[in-house]
């Protein structure tokens, strides 16, 4: 399952480009990056892992068919963590093209992660920034705040902020730290982007070709994605505002911008 999860990703990214033209591809060599469109984009497909052990995130409901109360851990830091993994061996694999003379490092470099098979179960509320936005962009649990009047004590709902806390690491099970801060940092500036998509093609499609891609752009990256190859995917990214010192969660549907870009 898991083989196959992994090589219908692959396929799925190729076919969409391909279907929509938004880029030709080229023929990949014996050795290198699967996905290589006409203007040397590289785009390497990995299928994140649900993992083993304390790794791998608790179901919220998993097997369970009775009506018996179970207490299960927020899943969402062992999800993100998961992906990190999976981001991290494609870069690593990268690194090792580049030295090579395989590719060269003014390519622009996506990596594209499926994390459908991590945990099925669990989906963002909706609204909420997606799992590969938490990893890349500090996003972290949802938070609610409502000032009180000082001399009333009583709550001040028009002053009511909405948001996230902002996470830069997670703690894995082992003790160790992991930067989830990934796209905020020139630490990992030779990726362009993340293509993301949480669909699980054994359990669920979605609605249409494309629609449950989200483009993930990397701000610190040396090498941009064209913003043509773009159309027809959500763009994502993150700003600082100067006046709020906070950072700014945008998404933005390309179909939408299509027109007035022309």
């Amino acid at each position: 399952q898991t083989n196959f999860h992994g090589a219908y990703w692959q396929l799925y990214i190729t076919w969409a480009f391909h279907k929509y033209g938004l880029s030709r591809l080229t023929t990949p060599k014996s050795e290198g990056p699967d996905i290589i469109l006409e203007d040397g984009t590289i785009i390497e497909a990995v299928n994140a892992t649900s993992g083993e052990g304390l790794n791998k995130p608790d179901s919220l409901w998993g097997n369970n068919t009775s009506m018996e109360v179970r207490v299960v851990q927020d899943p969402d830091p062992k999800i993100v963590l998961r992906i990190t993994n999976a981001i991290a061996s494609k870069k690593e694999q990268h690194r090792k093209w580049v030295a090579d003379g395989i590719v060269s490092s003014d390519q622009p470099f996506v990596i594209a992660v499926n994390a459908g098979i991590v945990s099925p179960d669990v989906l963002p509320h909706l609204n909420e920034p997606s799992y590969g936005a938490k990893t890349v962009y500090a996003i972290g649990s949802l938070v609610l705040i409502m000032p009180h009047n000082l001399k009333t004590l009583l709550p001040e709902p028009d002053k009511t902020f909405a948001g996230s806390q902002y996470s830069p690491m997670k703690n894995k099970p082992n003790g160790k730290t992991v930067e989830t801060d990934l796209f905020l940092t020139k630490n990992h500036k030779e990726i362009s982007g993340l293509l993301f998509s949480p669909s699980h093609y054994l359990i669920t499609l979605p609605d249409g070709l494309m629609k449950d891609l989200e483009y993930l752009s990397n701000g610190m990256a040396m090498n941009c994605l064209p913003k043509r190859i773009l159309h027809g995917i959500q763009n994502t990214w993150i700003e600082l505002e100067e006046e709020s010192s906070q950072f700014r969660y945008f998404h933005e549907d390309q179909r939408r911008n299509k027109l007035e870009e022309k």
